[in-house]
C-alpha cells in the first residue's frame, strides 16, 4: 500500500516539475487573468493590460518600465487571439524571447504587423 502511495506521489511530483519547467503555469495564469478582466470589462485591450500587470512585478517582466509595458500591451492587444499572446508571454518567461527585444520599437512594430496578419488569415 505504501509503495503505491509513494509511487503516485513521485509521478505527481514529476508531472508538476515538468509543467513548472516548461512554464505551463505562466500561460494558465495569463489566460485566467485575461478571462476574468474580459468578463468584467468586455475590453480585449483592458484584459491584456490586466493580465500583463499580473506579471509586471516578477522577473523577467519587472525589467520593463511602465512605458515599455504600455507599448507591449498595445502591441499584444493587436492580436485577435489572447492564447497567442499567452504563448508569447510564456516564451518570454522561459527566456526564449529576451526582454531587450520588447524595448526595441522596430521589433514591436514587426510583431504588431505579424499579430495583425495572423488575425486576418483564415484558420
Amino acid at each position: 500500500m505504501w509503495t503505491v502511495i509513494v509511487f503516485v506521489l513521485a509521478v505527481a511530483f514529476a508531472i508538476y516539475s515538468y509543467l513548472a519547467y516548461t512554464r505551463f503555469f505562466t500561460e494558465v495564469t495569463f489566460m485566467a487573468a485575461y478571462r476574468a478582466e474580459f468578463d468584467h470589462s468586455g475590453s480585449h485591450e483592458a484584459a491584456i493590460r490586466t493580465a500583463m500587470n499580473v506579471f509586471a512585478g516578477r522577473p523577467p517582466f519587472n525589467a520593463l518600465g511602465q512605458s515599455d509595458l504600455e507599448k507591449v500591451v498595445r502591441v499584444f492587444a493587436s492580436a485577435a487571439d489572447a492564447r497567442l499572446v499567452a504563448k508569447i508571454v510564456r516564451a518570454v518567461d522561459k527566456g526564449r524571447i529576451d526582454i531587450p527585444l520588447l524595448r526595441n520599437q522596430e521589433f514591436l512594430d514587426g510583431l504588431e504587423k505579424e499579430l495583425q496578419q495572423i488575425g486576418r488569415s483564415p484558420p
